[in-house]
């Protein structure tokens, strides 16, 4: 696996699958739920989200279909320490997908009703977890450890 680790605390995996005949490209940014002050609990839920839409070179459908073109497996989640954004790919796909998500990534360009939208997104979100006990679960032995901060943030916050 090759590692980078960037000045901006950024980290960059980069490993060939050889089981498969797949690339997995992980950004890593180490922030999460735990870093959130009371009132932006979700924060970076949110922002997991709106990465995924437009850019100042792209509009969110052609992010999409670009994206779809390759066949890439791509996705990303949010946890306690981390935001992790990624795609596994065939070997030819993956200097696209990585060129498309470096836009995303440092091109944003968000309008104000991508914003609205991806915020009822994830309020859709927060009370579909209300009813996964093993979310609930985790919760709450994380809460056993650390003030209680939802990864996913509150539909008030």
């Amino acid at each position: 696996m090759k590692h980078y680790k960037f000045k901006n605390g950024l980290v960059l995996l980069y490993e060939r699958n050889t089981y498969s005949n797949l690339d997995s490209f992980q950004i890593n940014v180490n922030t999460g739920s735990l870093l959130e002050k009371k009132g932006q609990y979700g924060i970076n839920h949110l922002v997991e989200h709106l990465i995924f839409k437009s850019t100042k070179t792209r509009t969110t459908q052609e992010i999409s279909t670009e994206l779809e073109i390759t066949g890439a497996n791509i996705n990303a989640w949010t946890n306690y320490t981390n935001v992790r954004f990624y795609f596994d790919a065939l070997p030819q796909y993956v200097e696209k997908c990585a060129e498309i998500y470096a836009d995303m990534m440092f091109n944003k360009s968000i309008k104000q009703t991508e914003f609205d939208m991806e915020k009822d997104v994830v309020c859709q979100e927060i009370a579909m977890y209300k009813d996964r006990p093993d979310i609930i679960n985790e919760e709450n032995w994380w809460n056993q450890f650390y003030e209680w901060k939802p990864v996913v943030g509150t539909a008030k916050s």
